[in-house]
């Protein structure tokens, strides 16, 4: 074998095995992070309202008091403030169009006699930790375990795309029904009267701003 073949082979055999300088393309590679998806179809609102629900009757039922009752227009009520803060991403009791908890159940066909809201947004969606939050809070404990309410809705909406949640909750009892208790207001909220109802009648309201730790 000539000295021109020999250096041929040689050159072949480092090309075989991994020795020696080869050309490979380089290909850019983007990796897209997923947006966060905000799940609200009516099985969660449902299952979510029922363990909230779940847990503050546990919690009157222990206290002697009454369980309250979900309301299906408490809970348009309420979806519609979660349905708003989400929206536009926001935490209060006034609503963007500048409505508050009495004028949103009063639009519902509703007659309250006594009215109360907790609203509060976390980063995640949970039942147990919304409920917390609410239980850890002395004035939204207060309208849990407010004697008055005898009925409530609880609702959450998503914001896109942090996904932030937004939950209500709006508790009440019906125009005629027991007045409140004095000194049963949350402590923490803002009370007023709406002028429509009757001289018993309150509205006492409480925000939870403090997300999942």
């Amino acid at each position: 074998m000539s000295r021109h073949s020999r250096l041929l082979c040689f050159a072949l055999l480092l090309c075989l095995t991994g020795y020696g300088a080869s050309y490979r393309p380089a290909y850019a590679q983007t990796v897209v992070a997923a947006a966060p998806t905000c799940p609200e179809d009516a099985k969660l609102q449902a299952s979510q309202e029922s363990d909230i629900v779940t847990a503050v009757n546990n919690a009157r039922i222990a206290a002697n008091l009454n369980p309250v009752q979900i309301n299906k227009l408490l809970d348009v009520a309420a979806q519609r403030q979660s349905d708003d803060m989400a929206a536009k991403d926001f935490l209060d009791h006034t609503g963007s169009d500048g409505s508050d908890v009495g004028a949103r159940v009063t639009a519902t066909g509703y007659a309250w006699g006594n009215l109360g809201e907790n609203i509060l947004f976390r980063m995640d969606m949970s039942a147990a930790g919304a409920y917390d939050q609410w239980w850890n809070s002395p004035g939204h404990k207060a309208n849990m375990m407010n004697p008055a309410f005898t009925e409530i809705g609880v609702t959450f909406s998503c914001t896109v795309p942090t996904a932030k949640y937004y939950y209500a909750m709006v508790l009440a009892a019906p125009l005629g029904g027991a007045p409140a208790a004095n000194g049963s207001n949350a402590t923490s909220g803002d009370n007023s009267s709406q002028p429509t109802a009757a001289a018993t009648s309150d509205m006492a309201t409480g925000d939870a701003a403090t997300p999942a730790q």
